[in-house]
């Protein structure tokens, strides 16, 4: 299976205006999000910043996936969104995914880091899975609100789309 992790860093008037530009951004925004746990299967792939092939006959398709979102209506405030993953030679893997508000944007994003990074080694330590630091992947996403304009920061792991039955 192949699972795309894309970013979004969106603005709009409104916060689900932001969350939509955000999605717009990832390539993701014409499909119904069906959120998922953080369990990659066995035999996966995952690209990085390339999102799914868009197709016009999908819209309104459910897309299952595994995001971290965040968004603020406060002037100069930061939203900030983190995926991370480790995954293991059979392809199997695990996500986490963390989000947050700061007024400091290069805080947030680091501390997120950090955060996604203390979640992996826990769940790989419950799993009794190896775990070393650079094992782990990581995409980040900030963005900041300014005066009328709200900000959404979107990280999501895109897996597969289906029709409605």
């Amino acid at each position: 299976m192949k699972i795309y992790v894309t970013k979004g860093e969106g603005h709009g008037q409104t916060l689900m205006a932001s969350f939509d530009d955000s999605l717009k951004q990832a390539g993701v925004y014409n499909y119904n999000l069906i959120r998922l746990s953080s369990i990659i299967p066995p035999k996966s792939q995952v690209t990085i910043g390339k999102s799914r092939p868009i197709v016009k006959d999908e819209y309104g398709w459910r897309l299952y996936s595994v995001y971290a979102d965040a968004r603020t209506a406060k002037p100069g405030s930061w939203a900030g969104a983190v995926i991370a993953w480790i995954q293991f030679p059979d392809g199997r893997g695990l996500f986490t995914e963390h989000e947050d508000i700061s007024t400091n944007g290069n805080k947030l994003e680091k501390d997120l880091v950090i955060e996604a990074k203390k979640t992996i080694q826990d769940l790989c330590k419950l799993r009794g899975f190896d775990y070393a630091d650079d094992m782990v992947k990581v995409v980040s996403s900030i963005s900041q609100a300014k005066k009328g304009v709200c900000a959404d920061a979107l990280v999501i792991a895109s897996y597969q789309a289906r029709p409605w039955d």
